[in-house]
């Protein structure tokens, strides 16, 4: 039994996911989430069909933002064990056991490293239930932020295998938590793995210096080795991105310092830390009325966590883990509140790579991960007596005095809140989004004095169960078991909010009337979704359609120059909406819009102004469809995909460039615009030219051309220099041409032309991240080394 207690723990921690997502694991039905259904779903299923069929990944998105790179863009989950069982399994049904796979992952890790520190088998199964569970990790399901679940349930496998390779002088850890934090890189999200390591390398400093007397040369020899290891084959793994990223970096919108502004945006509020008492304190999903925008997720934890770290923080505070866990949770707290305090600006100005990320609330996963650690010390430790009978009455009076006070002020507490929120956001936030935020408020009030009755109840019940135990009412086993159950009961009402079940892919994506409409047209062009129910969710890209809009995290800084929304990462085309004839050059065939009314009179004038602005805008295009919900227009000015100018003019930068091709009279059919002057000399005149595209893939595009005259071959896609053109095989040099797009210089004649995305650093990274997985491999068949420093309590 004992041999095996390993292995029946992490089967209950597997069955208990399997229940949780239940039939969305066997393709009935697809989980909801915000993002992942606002295009991650269609990007992660053109991927694995792409490489399912073609063998190769595809280095380049054709179908959003005019097109961009994947990998170099942070394209999720390519070189990794999920897109493999994507290409066996459904997309939806992947998703889902992601989900249900990172939950026993993060439970089985939290159950390792409690061993790891002597916490006795039954508390670290509790344990590792507690940390798995939590409210932060599983809330994310609703947003579809599978790649943040990734890094936090990973988080305490990877201290586990540090901690066992320092404990066992082992070489096999130190290579098995390179090889884990490569895989949080590559499959969790950057910015929380990042996270990870300066709580990491304070987490070896504070081992060396503990242990600094029982350390032998030859073991601490092996030790520095080791956590070289640990680094580098992170490093090698996450070399498939590392190299494109960086190239990518200045023609990307992500990876700027965007200022102090930025980089604290989507910080927890402090007050918000008061979720962790009841998750209604600042309001689940639509009922939230804190101070951010919107929120997805929640802080809370459970009651039973609560309860274990403060009786952790005040009896056993003197304990050497204790002691670092408190900071870790001081540390990352504060760093979560973000800029709600002045000391982030210590982390920003201090930490290398913070300012260029926003959202410091996603390090909370750490506060959970110390405060579970802290808790299950102090339930190692426990023992009844004055001390502890004090705590535990002291920790029950606090939640019934919280209960009470808020149930007596309702009034006061709306009317103090109300105007906490109207004195906090009146500087960034509408007065009518404010007035929208104190009616969450007051109609969320209800669900908060239930919530902290709620804990209340599930306080009682878990310090009774705990002065059971200890008086020997109860056995270990059993009050523990008990414990877990009402654990799951407190969770999974909150945690089931966060999971929507939606209808699978066929039906859910099923082509509408834009869709179908589009579909009859099989040329190469694109649509501009003007005002379409489904610019952003992957209909279009599902379908085969090519989308000027899109969603995507790192869209190319220059294309959103162009459409005038440099100064966000959204698909926002004001410039395109104020000077139409750009529209022209981005090859839109077809704009899809909804009907405008037929008669303006009944509106108020300020709504009319609006109509016949937009009556003037769509005027140059011409109706070719009405549906039911929507309109589409053809757009005769549209240019080709690939075409030839003859005529040139030459500029001393892409800023006048930007500006002369807004000009109302510049006809693309005409001439083009670019900085280096061509080796042939422009011909003020069209040419006489045919193109027959041969392919036009994501990574290569091949053509034969004929023309009567020299000329630039203009490729209306995204300037990058990943890019490289060929002329009768010849390498020849690619043009950025009109500012945004790519263009390549042929002389008269007939010629073969081609393009292909070179894709160096890519193949270099992979070629890296091979061998970075090849030793992440071999770890698993070393030695485990010897016995541990804190030996393991085998006790009930």
């Amino acid at each position: 039994m004992k041999k095996y207690r390993d292995i029946y723990a992490f089967l209950f921690y597997f069955i208990l996911g399997i229940v949780y997502f239940g039939k969305v694991l066997f393709g009935k039905g697809m989980l909801f989430g915000t993002d992942w259904l606002l295009g991650a779903y269609a990007n992660q299923s053109w991927m694995a069909q792409f490489v399912k069929t073609y063998h190769e990944f595809a280095y380049w998105n054709p179908y959003i933002f005019c097109g961009y790179p994947t990998v170099a863009s942070f394209f999720g989950e390519m070189f990794t064990p999920v897109l493999f069982m994507r290409l066996f399994v459904p997309t939806h049904i992947t998703f889902a056991w992601l989900f249900a796979s990172m939950t026993f992952v993060g439970t089985f890790g939290m159950y390792l490293f409690l061993k790891e520190i002597g916490i006795r088998p039954i508390y670290r199964i509790l344990g590792g239930l507690v940390y798995g569970w939590s409210g932060f990790f599983l809330s994310t399901v609703y947003a579809g932020h599978h790649s943040r679940m990734v890094s936090a349930e990973l988080f305490p496998l990877i201290m586990y295998l540090i901690l066992a390779g320092m404990n066992r002088k082992s070489i096999r850890y130190f290579i098995l938590a390179g090889g884990t934090g490569g895989l949080a890189l590559l499959m969790g999200h950057f910015q929380m793995t990042y996270y990870m390591v300066p709580t990491a390398l304070a987490f070896v400093i504070y081992i060396f210096v503990i242990n600094r007397k029982d350390y032998k040369r030859e073991e601490l020899k092996r030790i520095g080795i080791g956590l070289g290891l640990t680094l580098l084959i992170g490093f090698l793994m996450y070399s498939f991105y590392i190299f494109p990223v960086l190239k990518n970096m200045p023609y990307a919108s992500r990876g700027a310092t965007r200022g102090y502004e930025f980089a604290t945006s989507w910080s927890m509020p402090p007050e918000e830390t008061l979720n962790l008492i009841t998750p209604h304190f600042s309001g689940l999903l639509d009922n939230y009325w804190g101070r951010n925008y919107f929120k997805l997720h929640t802080e809370f934890a459970g009651i039973l966590v609560l309860l274990l770290f403060f009786g952790g923080a005040i009896l056993e505070y003197r304990k050497r883990w204790v002691k670092f866990f408190l900071w870790v949770l001081g540390v990352t707290l504060i760093f979560a509140w973000g800029g709600h305090t002045f000391f982030f600006r210590i982390f920003y100005y201090l930490l290398p790579g913070i300012k260029k990320f926003r959202a410091p609330n996603m390090i909370f996963y750490q506060c959970v991960f110390s405060m579970v650690v802290i808790g299950f010390i102090f339930l190692e430790h426990i023992k009844w007596d004055k001390r502890l009978r004090n705590y535990l009455i002291g920790f029950t009076g606090f939640l019934l005095l919280m209960a009470i006070i808020f149930s007596i002020g309702r009034s006061g507490f709306i009317s103090s809140f109300s105007s906490f929120i109207s004195s906090k956001l009146a500087r960034t936030y509408s007065q009518q989004l404010i007035m929208q935020k104190i009616s969450a408020l007051r109609q969320n009030y209800s669900h908060l004095i239930k919530g902290l009755w709620l804990s209340l109840l599930f306080g009682l019940l878990y310090a009774g169960i705990i002065i059971g135990i200890l008086q020997r009412r109860l056995k270990g086993w059993m009050g523990v078991t008990i414990m877990g159950i009402l654990f799951l009961l407190e969770m999974w009402p909150v945690e089931r909010r966060f999971v929507k079940i939606v209808p699978t892919p066929d039906v859910y994506f099923a082509p509408d009337e834009v869709v179908n409409f589009i579909k009859l047209d099989t040329g190469k062009f694109r649509v501009f979704p003007l005002r379409y129910q489904h610019d952003k969710d992957g209909l279009l890209m599902i379908n085969g359609i090519e989308n000027i809009g899109g969603y995507g995290g790192n869209p190319p800084k220059l294309y959103q120059k162009y459409i005038g929304a440099e100064k966000t990462v959204l698909f926002q085309p004001m410039a395109l909406i104020r000077n139409p004839h750009l529209i022209d050059l981005l090859n839109v065939k077809y704009l899809i819009d909804v009907p405008l009314p037929e008669d303006f009179s009944k509106y108020p004038q300020n709504v009319r102004q609006q109509l016949v602005y937009w009556q003037n805008f769509l005027s140059r295009f011409e109706m070719v469809y009405q549906g039911k919900n929507y309109v589409i227009y053809n757009n005769p000015y549209a240019c080709e995909r690939v075409y030839l100018v003859g005529n040139y003019h030459v500029l001393d930068s892409h800023e006048r460039i930007l500006n002369a091709i807004k000009n109302p009279d510049y006809s693309y059919k005409d001439s083009v615009f670019l900085v280096d002057k061509p080796e042939f000399e422009p011909e003020n005149r069209r040419p006489d030219y045919q193109i027959d595209i041969e392919e036009y893939s994501p990574n290569r595009i091949s053509l034969k051309l004929r023309t009567d005259i020299p000329g630039i071959l203009v490729f209306s896609e995204n300037y990058h220099p990943e890019w490289s053109a060929y002329v009768d095989g010849k390498k020849v040099k690619v043009h950025r041409v009109n500012f945004l797009f790519r263009g390549v210089e042929v002389p008269a004649g007939e010629h073969r032309v081609s393009m292909v995305y070179s894709a160096k650093p890519e193949h270099l990274g992979l070629y890296l991240s091979i061998l970075g997985y090849l030793l992440f491999i071999v770890g698993f068949f070393l030695p485990g080394g010897g016995k541990v420093s804190d030996k393991d309590k085998d006790k009930d």
